[in-house]
């Protein structure tokens, strides 16, 4: 049949040709081609031209296979094309068979025969159908996932698909590969022994789409990780010759999983603080893993009360703690509120929940504030001015150095004073105050007013005592006797108000002329005191000195109980000097048990010595030529130590001032020591025989006054002695009468002048 055909084509050709050059009209086919397509009809169009359309012809062709082959890529044609009149161009159609199968373009022939004409010949008898082939496949790998395990090695199977089938055999290499999540701890790697190293060469048989499986050895463990991913990726593929590089393709490489069924458990324990007395200490919990996480692992937490409670014994929590890779504990503090209130231990809860990455072993952990705070029960030590009458409240303070929760309960007694010194105790006897017994106090706060009734009174006693104590102390439940304590007794003190004032009199005594004298002060209370009482004395100089006048004392003088009066001896010295009376102070200072009334006595030393004043009676010539001084001695009889002075006065006689003498007053004035003072008196001079004159010097208002200092003779008398004579006057003539008339106008004339 192929060797027929072969000859009817070879006749044909030899015709046409004949036909062509005859100038008839010429057949022409030309190639063409198509895209193969995966479904639905298909034709290779052959383009049938002729040179010359008036006519109406036929032409025959036929089909032969290339590399494409009948039956399989496209279906076998024989036939005819007719022309009619005017008709250049017909077509010659070629079913092809559409396929999924990757492979070359595939070539057939169609052949131009036995054309039906007048003059009818063929140019191109044959042409070249091309099949081009569009298919493609791929070649991918699924996302295989296995358990880990915890030992020994687990194939991790991939499988290899090829999505269209191939014409011949496609080979290619597969390689493990660490995976490539951002997240270097979901990935999978041969240094971290998760996988075994694999890498071979593959094929899929020619036409072929079964799957392949790579298998990958999985490397078991217990470390606690995440799901860790790997990589199978494809390379080196290896095709057909006729089959182009681009129809095969690699899809993304193979992700395999490697599930981790390893697990860390979250546990923590109770934990147990002190709680402290100020600021925000923190309890620290330990949050552990049962075992490293190459993931974080997170958890939720939350603390409640129990019997602590939130804002006042810790700070309420609550969060997510997070465990990074590889770390297996985790510190939460919880911050706990010091205060001073005295109280049970107390409790709070610390819950977890929504762990991430982990389990929880216990979902709650215990809490527990130790109090450590202590507090002292203790009553202050009041004072109470005691009054005159009536009873007041003194008032005790229990004081509790820190609150209690749920407050005390405690016994109160009251008991004298137990001063060594009686007199220093109140008591029930002396009805200084009125007992209390087995009185209930109750407090819920840190103090409390406990009054005790003070009895008042008017005797002068010392400020006196009295104790309050507590016993029978109660405290709530679960608080431990240890944490209250009881301080001292409270010690009251009534303070008296009654007072006796001290005074010392002043004394006056005479000081004496030789010898010493004891000069006695009374010191005195306004009234008596229960206690004794006691003050400083001390001597100080007025006018008299210590030493000469008087000896110094101080000390401190002592009133016995119940005793008012005190005296105090101070000596004198006596002497024989005329003095004033001389002063001296005792004063009182530093009282015990008293107030002082009056602070200070004058001691007077009375002088009793005596000084005489007396003036001389003096006898003077007159003189004829200039004047003469008469001079009168005033004497004092006796030593003096103060000052002394008299008045002096001259008064007439039978001389007359100023015509015999110049009259005279004065004040004489005796230093201390001095014994004599002189009064000087100008007598005038002149030729008159007289007779002797006198005048007298007068002594008047000593001081000091009489009868300390006396005028024992007052009155002198001063004499003018005349030393004049008579003289023998001649007998005168009228001249010489007349000088004398004028002398004695004259010498008249200056006696005027001296009046």
């Amino acid at each position: 049949m192929k060797l027929w055909s072969k000859k009817l084509l070879a006749s044909s050709l030899v015709m046409a040709s004949m036909q062509a050059v005859a100038g008839g009209a010429t057949y022409n086919i030309a190639n063409a081609s198509v895209v193969e397509g995966t479904g639905g009809a298909v034709n290779l169009a052959f383009s049938v031209t002729r040179t010359q359309s008036g006519a109406a012809e036929s032409i025959s062709f036929a089909t032969s296979n290339g590399s494409a082959i009948a039956g399989t890529d496209y279906t076998a044609a024989l036939g005819s094309l007719s022309f009619p009149i005017g008709t250049l161009t017909q077509t010659a159609n070629v079913p092809i068979t559409t396929d999924s199968t990757v492979e070359g373009n595939e070539t057939l022939s169609v052949t131009l025969s036995n054309p039906i004409g007048s003059s009818v010949g063929i140019g191109t008898g044959t042409a070249t159908g091309t099949i081009t082939n569009d298919d493609s496949a791929v070649i991918s790998v699924n996302a295989p996932s296995i358990a880990e395990g915890n030992a020994g090695n687990t194939p991790l199977p991939f499988t290899v698909s090829l999505s269209n089938p191939v014409q011949g055999a496609v080979s290619f290499t597969y390689t493990a590969a660490n995976g490539n999540n951002v997240n270097p701890l979901l990935n999978a790697t041969l240094a971290d022994n998760d996988f075994v190293a694999a890498t071979g060469s593959v094929s899929f048989a020619s036409d072929s789409t079964t799957a392949l499986t790579v298998n990958v050895p999985i490397v078991g463990d217990t470390e606690v990780e995440p799901n860790q991913g790997l990589l199978l990726n494809l390379s080196a593929l290896v095709l057909p010759p006729t089959i182009s590089a681009a129809s095969i393709t690699f899809a993304a490489s193979g992700a395999g999983t490697i599930n981790n069924d390893d697990g860390a458990v979250i546990s923590v324990a109770n934990r147990v603080v002190t709680e402290g007395n100020a600021g925000s200490g923190g309890l620290l919990f330990t949050v552990d893993l049962s075992a490293q996480s190459k993931t974080p692992v997170t958890v939720q937490y939350a603390t409640s009360d129990v019997s602590a409670n939130a804002g006042s014994d810790y700070a309420a929590s609550s969060g997510t703690l997070t465990f990074a890779p590889g770390v297996i504990s985790q510190f939460l503090s919880i911050p706990i509120l010091g205060e001073t209130v005295v109280e049970g231990n107390e409790v709070f809860n610390l819950n977890f929940s929504s762990p991430s990455g982990a389990t929880l072993g216990s979902p709650v952990a215990t809490g527990t504030i130790n109090n450590d705070d202590r507090a002292v029960l203790s009553l202050n030590s009041p004072t109470l001015i005691e009054g005159n009458a009536g009873n007041t409240p003194m008032n005790f303070t229990a004081t509790l150095s820190n609150p209690v929760q749920g407050g005390i309960s405690a016994t109160l007694n009251t008991s004298d004073g137990n001063n060594a010194n009686a007199l220093l105790n109140a008591t029930v006897a002396d009805n200084d105050y009125i007992a209390v017994t087995a009185a209930a106090l109750t407090m819920t706060g840190v103090t409390q007013t406990v009054p005790v009734q003070i009895v008042g009174d008017t005797d002068v006693e010392p400020n006196q005592s009295l104790r309050l104590t507590i016993s029978g102390l109660t405290l709530p439940a679960g608080i431990p006797a240890a944490a209250v304590t009881l301080g001292t007794p409270g010690l009251g003190t009534i303070n008296n108000d009654d007072a006796t004032g001290l005074s010392i009199s002043n004394v006056t005594q005479v000081e004496g002329n030789t010898g010493t004298s004891t000069m006695a002060f009374n010191v005195s209370l306004s009234a008596p005191n229960k206690d004794p009482v006691t003050v400083n004395f001390a001597t100080s100089d007025g006018s008299a000195t210590a030493g000469s006048d008087y000896v110094a004392r101080s000390g401190t003088l002592t009133f016995a109980s119940n005793v008012q009066n005190q005296p105090l001896a101070i000596t004198i010295n006596g002497d024989a000097i005329f003095e004033n009376d001389e002063t001296f102070n005792v004063t009182l200072s530093a009282p015990g048990g008293a107030t002082i009334a009056n602070a200070s006595a004058i001691g007077t030393i009375t002088d009793e010595d005596v000084l005489g004043l007396s003036i001389n009676d003096v006898t003077l010539a007159e003189g004829t030529g200039a004047n003469t001084v008469m001079n009168f001695t005033v004497a004092l009889a006796g030593a003096s130590s103060v000052p002394v002075s008299v008045n002096y006065a001259s008064s007439n006689g039978t001389a007359t001032a100023p015509g015999d003498y110049t009259p005279v007053s004065g004040t004489l004035n005796f230093a201390p020591g001095e014994s004599s003072k002189t009064v000087a008196v100008t007598v005038i001079s002149d030729g008159l025989v007289e007779n002797n004159e006198t005048f007298a010097m007068t002594l008047s208002n000593p001081t000091p006054l009489s009868p300390r200092v006396t005028l024992s003779r007052a009155v002198a008398t001063g004499t003018i002695g005349n030393d004049d004579a008579f003289i023998q006057v001649p007998t005168l003539d009228w001249r010489g009468l007349m000088l004398l008339i004028l002398g004695a106008v004259l010498i008249g004339s200056f006696v005027s002048r001296r009046d």
